[in-house]
């Protein structure tokens, strides 16, 4: 397993190339995301990370009657990253307070000051903090002031289908009854 460190366990390092993401089920993007921020943690022997959240940040935001029905658990999802070679797994407890968070909030007071960060991996579609209003741009710009990297992952190098058709799939597998855990991208390649 990638070691699971909640964030209030979190020992800061600058020297860590991460990402941030729900990453349940992972998919070919996902894929591509995480074996880049493992890739350039390598080349710079940093640390590298998967950031993500606990619950589910659509359960707190907006949530229903039946809640996310997600498709890995935490520990599910550790193995997986473990198997991929990411070193930790940072999970944030996700709440009302933190969801009102601004991206620059996010950034600065959680990616920069407590679990530190050399170089940012970010999809290109990727958006976060309050209201969605981060963005590439808000990486970027936060990497100058703070003094870190970041790394666009291009549509192009993702290679996926659109995402209409992701949406249209994980629709089918929430209607779907699964007999036994879901471990689909164990036996996948991308």
């Amino acid at each position: 397993m990638a070691e699971i460190v909640f964030l209030k366990d979190v020992v800061r390092k600058e020297n860590t190339v991460l990402t941030v993401g729900t990453f349940d089920g992972v998919h070919a993007g996902h894929k591509v995301l995480i074996n880049t921020v493992i890739r350039k943690a390598t080349e710079r022997g940093a640390r590298s990370v998967i950031v993500t959240f606990d619950p589910h940040p659509r359960d707190i935001i907006n949530p229903g009657s039946s809640g996310i029905r997600l498709l890995s658990s935490l520990e599910e999802r550790s193995e997986l990253l473990a198997d991929l070679g990411v070193d930790e797994m940072v999970v944030i407890p996700f709440d009302r307070d933190f969801s009102l968070l601004t991206s620059e909030e996010f950034v600065r007071d959680v990616i920069w000051e407590k679990i530190g960060v050399s170089e940012f991996v970010i999809g290109y579609d990727h958006q976060f903090g309050r209201n969605r209003e981060g963005t590439i741009d808000t990486v970027q710009r936060l990497g100058d002031q703070f003094g870190f990297d970041s790394y666009v992952v291009s549509r192009q190098e993702v290679g996926i289908k659109p995402l209409a058709a992701l949406r249209s799939v994980k629709r089918s597998m929430r209607r779907a009854t699964w007999s036994r855990p879901l471990n689909f991208w164990r036996d996948t390649t991308f």
